[in-house]
Order: C-alpha cells, then structure tokens, then sequence
C-alpha cells in the first residue's frame, strides 16, 4: 500500500492504521519520511491509532498537535474516520484536541472520558 502524506493507511486491514502490514513500515506523519516500526522513535497513540516517527523531533511535534499532521482521525468513541478539516464536532480534553462525527460522540467523550481510555492517550 502507499500513502498519502499525513493520510495514515494500509491495504490490509484497518484504512486509520498508519502501518502498512504489507511493506512492513509506516509514514511518520510529520515529515513523511517512511519508517520501519521496529526501529522507529514511538509509538505514540493518538484516538485509537498508533503513529511511529523517525526521530523524537518529529514525535514531540505531534504529541504538541496531533491534528496539525494529519487530514483524516478517528473518532474516539465510535471509531468513524472523520475529516480533520470538517468534524461533526470538535472537543479539547486534558490539552489535546479531537474530532469526532458528531456532536453526540463529542458530548460522550467529554463527559467522560475515560471510559474511552483505550482509544486516547
């Protein structure tokens, strides 16, 4: 599979998985330079989906904002991939910033986050 930049994807599997099973690597969001799993700095999970990066500049840039890297996220509550540019609705939690489908999975989230936990850090 190939990817486009900031547009984790695969073609095995999960299209917000931002390894591709079938070359073994994956696309370091911020600079787009692809990188091998195994080797790479990360990973850092951001709504359910794990990035790796090529150096720990590239991965403290994303943790700072994860949305500012990338077109297309998950929404942390019912896992819709959600365009970054045009959410249904969009909620800041503990500093970090997400997009969700709809206002009712913002309110959701909000409300209680943790019981979320799987999909955030």
């Amino acid at each position: 599979g190939k990817y486009a930049a900031g547009v984790p994807s695969s073609t095995d599997g999960d299209p917000m998985d931002p390894v591709d099973p079938s070359e073994g690597t994956a696309l370091d969001p911020v600079c787009g330079m692809t990188v091998i799993p195994a080797s790479a700095t990360g990973p850092e999970d951001y709504a359910g989906a794990a990035y790796h990066f090529c150096s720990t500049g590239c991965r403290d840039r994303f943790v700072a904002d994860p949305l500012a890297f990338l077109t297309e996220a998950r929404d942390p509550v019912c896992g819709m991939t959600v365009s970054v540019a045009s959410p249904g609705a969009r909620a800041t939690v503990d500093g970090r910033d997400y997009v969700f489908c709809m206002q009712g999975c913002a309110d959701r989230f909000t409300a209680d986050p943790a019981a979320f936990r799987s999909t955030v850090r």
